[in-house]
This record gives structure tokens, sequence and C-alpha cells, in this order.
């Protein structure tokens, strides 16, 4: 499997070479997304419709801060491409467009010594002090040309997934407790905050293996608590485990959806 970006370095470290594939990629024939580098360059289609849904109202309404501006795009178009940037940005596209047209994005950026502290001093999970905490953002791209149910679903999940995986098997210590069947103790860790009303990334989040560990302020300007969330590396490796798609969707029932509603999400 022959891909990915860097990691995020830990602090003092040097960032891993980048060793890019252009072509759209997956982890397993059973996901219905597939990943690839998202091109943010004046003029692309990767751009237009970052910006369509960047300023759409249903993603303004949980997100914080500003649309970006064409500056920012343009600082954000460079940074994407240099193995030393502060965060990685995929686009997510589907089998149906041949892995051209983006329907959505999965972003990573690291967490803040600041709220690693607050998480820990809340007793929401005990980061070890070599960890290296990422915290990952999301969208779908809700085309308005294309009718609801034509709309393939499950795509974003399926990328977070996939993403998180692939980030796995660089960490030693997980594969090395993969190989000798021992509780995973991982150095990498991923981590989403989500508005307690959006019941939509819940179900995201539910279906791609986070587990919600409390509340905290997330936004400084906001007296609003929002819930914190943890990926799950066991259920994650062992949803990779699947044989085919029936066992996978099984798998995600048993280890993830709470409500047979989040089967669609």
């Amino acid at each position: 499997m022959e891909k990915l970006e860097i990691l995020f370095p830990a602090a003092g470290e040097k960032p891993k070479e980048k060793k890019e594939k252009e072509t759209p990629w997956q982890v397993a024939p059973y996901e219905k997304a597939w990943i690839r580098s998202m091109d943010l360059t004046l003029g692309t289609d990767d751009r237009r419709i970052y910006q369509e849904m960047d300023r759409d109202p249903s993603t303004l309404k949980f997100m914080v801060g500003e649309p970006m501006t064409e500056e920012d795009l343009d600082s954000f178009a460079v940074e994407n491409n240099d193995p030393g940037k502060e965060r990685i940005i995929y686009a997510v596209t589907s089998e149906k467009s041949q892995g051209k047209k983006m329907e959505g994005w999965v972003m990573l950026y690291p967490e803040g010594a600041g709220r690693i502290e607050e998480v820990s001093e809340k007793g929401f999970y005990d980061f070890p002090p070599d960890a290296n905490v990422i915290e990952v953002s999301y969208a779908r791209y809700l085309d308005k040309k294309v009718a609801d149910e034509e709309k393939e679903r499950g795509l974003i999940s399926s990328a977070l997934r996939q993403v998180c995986y692939t980030y796995g098997l660089i960490d030693e210590e997980i594969i090395s407790k993969i190989k000798t069947k021992k509780t995973i103790a991982p150095k990498i860790f991923f981590v989403a905050y989500t508005d307690p009303a959006n019941s939509s990334s819940d179900r995201l989040l539910d279906k791609s293996l986070f587990e919600k560990r409390g509340q905290l302020q997330y936004d400084v300007d906001s007296e609003k608590l929002d819930d914190f969330w943890v990926l799950d590396w066991e259920k994650l490796f062992a949803y990779f485990g699947a044989k085919d798609e029936a066992q996978a969707e099984e798998m995600i029932r048993q280890l993830g959806a709470k409500n047979k509603r989040y089967y669609r999400a």
C-alpha cells in the first residue's frame, strides 16, 4: 500500500518524509470511499467545491471561526504540498466518480498542548507523555444538483476509518501489539470535537469507531460545551479484519453504532 503523507512530528522531531501517490487509494475493497490529495490551487474543481462547502449555512452552523479567504486558500494550497506542513487535508471521492469529483474532505492537524492537558485533568483520557495527538475534522459536499436518493451514503465515515487505520500502520507500537495480540498502547491518538446538537456528526464518529469521553469548552469565545471523542484502536483494527462487505457492515453494528438510525449516516 504505497502512499501517505507525513506524520505530524512530536516536539523536537523532524517530520517524516512525504511519500505521495497521486492516484486515489483505499485500504479495503469493502470500503465505499476512495481517498486522494486535495488540490486547492486556483481554478481547480477541488477549490471550488471546498469554497462551496466552507460557505454552506449547514456547515457554518457548527463551524468555529470564519470561512477561508482567497488568500487563506492560496496559503493552504502551498502548505498542503509541503512535507513539513502543520495540517493535512484529504479529498474524499467515490468509486462512481472514479476518484475525480471531491465529495467531501478529512483534515488532520496536531492537537494543542493546552487542550491535551485539559482532557487529562478532566479525566476524559490519559495520554502518555510522548503521545502524538491529532485532531480530525471532516465535511460532506451536498451537491444540490444531485438528488438525495442518488447520493452515496457513508463516504466520510469510510474515509475517516481508512485514514486513521493507515496512520496506525506507521505506529510501531500498534503493529507490535497487533502481532502479539496484546492490548494496543499507541503513541498516535486521533481526537474529535462535536456540537451536541450535531447528531449527524455523532453518527459519523460512531461509525468511524470513535468513543465519546466527555464534554469541554472547545470554542473559547463560547460558553457552550462540546463533546470530546477519541478513536478506539482496538475496534478499528478488529473492523479491518473483516473478510468482506457483509462482515464489515455487521462489525460496524457490533462495534460502533448504538442505534439503527446510525447505519445510513
